[in-house]
């Protein structure tokens, strides 16, 4: 009989050890499932992120060559206003010189006038003596 009791007991533990197992199994499934819910979850919101990213970059890229169009046409305008401002810049300048050459001249005619006007009072003062001693 003890060796009957023994083998029940070994019977015993391997059913026991047997339900322990099947709980473990079935848990481990449930939790395998969860996982490759959580897992599957995961890579969709992944995949959305990676979508969504790529619009924003096909977005940006647009923008960017938009932006680069608009800086070369502002580039092309800037450099025709900065012609036009060098061409004026030099008329301006050619202008002032040639109006710096007039005052120049003025001031010289004028100073010589001036000098003409008083050589002709020095000359009018001697005629009027001249015809005071004469009477």
């Amino acid at each position: 009989m003890a060796s009957t009791s023994t083998a029940r007991d070994s019977v015993d533990w391997t059913l026991t050890e047997l339900i322990r197992r099947s709980a473990a199994a079935e848990l481990l499934d449930e939790t395998t499932s969860r996982a490759d819910a959580d897992c599957e979850r995961s890579w969709t919101e992944t995949f959305e992120l990676v979508v969504q990213a790529a619009e924003a970059l096909r977005s940006n890229e647009a923008r960017t060559a938009e932006l680069e169009t608009q800086k070369n046409y502002l580039e092309g305008r800037l450099a025709g206003e900065i012609n036009e401002l060098k061409t004026r810049m030099k008329a301006t300048e050619g202008l002032v010189e040639r109006t710096e050459a007039a005052r120049t001249a003025a001031e010289d005619r004028a100073q010589r006038a001036e000098e003409r006007a008083a050589k002709a009072e020095e000359y009018l003062a001697r005629i009027g003596q001249q015809i005071r001693q004469v009477r």
